[in-house]
């Protein structure tokens, strides 16, 4: 069972899984230290499985519930972002009996081996209750306690735009990292058409209303805004815009339009085309310098 680390005997064996888990986070630690030796300009970083999950109501048990289920998620990620292991963890292991074999320096490595960014994907959130009877549903790779106030796509996974949200802000405020959304779409059953095209408004849909909450998260909450794209891709895409579009309409701006604007200036009856077209050129030259300093910005902060 490669879900359990391959050890077909995961739920008999915690200790066995404590040590694989130990293992795999010094090696990929020693993975960022290797990394940033061969290249300091590498970004290296982890990718999770992140959702959120909801306690069922203000039952405190319930919110208990729900910390201890999170926990699961945010172990791996404060181990890797933080460096070392979380109290909990350790008081965990010690009252199971299990006692991790670690080799000199393993601690050291954690600390020094942290990553630059966190990768995840984000599809749906789920509700913790101790209430064993609670409506269950599909989730991705575990069933999911069923939240009455969402919809779910066609296999039950719940879909929660305002979750990503909620996601965005915990990972940013527990850790101030660069964020990457390296998973987050829709399945769903669709319908193929004679010609083999497939229209799919639902999706479209799903999208825009995630993509809608991440604005949130960078415009209302303070989310930095790199957490879409970091610097280096930001610095490209503005060479990008700069060579491929700006640089030739600032040619025709210089060939055809100026020209037009100054020859219709000195006529009277000219004079209302001459106020659209310098409307025009005002508003170019206004988005030309914007990109241009944003170009600049970008290129002093490489140096």
């Amino acid at each position: 069972d490669y879900t359990n680390l391959g050890i077909t005997e995961a739920l008999s064996r915690p200790d066995k899984v404590a040590q694989a888990v130990h293992h795999l986070l010094v090696a990929a630690a020693k993975t960022v230290i290797r990394g940033h030796e061969i290249n300091p300009e590498f970004q290296i970083g982890m990718m999770i499985n992140y959702s959120e999950i909801y306690p069922e109501d203000c039952n405190p048990e319930n919110m208990w519930k729900r910390i201890t289920e999170k926990r699961l998620r945010t172990f791996y990620t404060d181990v890797q972002n933080k460096g070392f292991y979380p109290e909990w963890k350790l008081i965990e292991y010690k009252n199971a009996g299990i006692e991790l074999k670690m080799e000199d320096g393993d601690l050291e490595t954690l600390k020094a081996g942290t990553v630059d960014y966190i990768g995840f994907s984000y599809y749906s959130t789920s509700v913790a209750t101790v209430n064993v009877d609670a409506k269950r549903t599909a989730s991705n790779l575990e069933s999911a306690v069923k939240n009455p106030y969402l919809k779910a796509n066609d296999w039950g996974w719940q879909i929660d735009p305002v979750g990503l949200r909620i996601v965005l802000n915990e990972l940013w405020d527990r850790y101030h990292k660069p964020l990457w959304i390296v998973e987050n779409g829709l399945g769903a059953i669709d319908t193929v058409e004679e010609d083999g095209s497939i229209h799919d408004p639902y999706r479209i849909d799903y999208m825009k209303q995630h993509i809608i909450e991440m604005k949130k998260a960078v415009d209302e909450d303070g989310v930095a805004e790199e957490i879409f794209c970091d610097e280096e891709s930001r610095f490209q895409m503005m060479q990008r815009v700069i060579k491929g579009r700006m640089l030739p309409l600032l040619i025709l701006f210089f060939t055809v339009l100026l020209p037009q604007f100054i020859s219709h200036l000195f006529y009277t009856r000219y004079y209302l085309i001459a106020s659209l077209i310098g409307e025009v050129l005002a508003m170019y030259l206004t988005i030309f310098g914007m990109c241009f300093v944003k170009y600049t910005q970008y290129k002093n902060r490489r140096k």
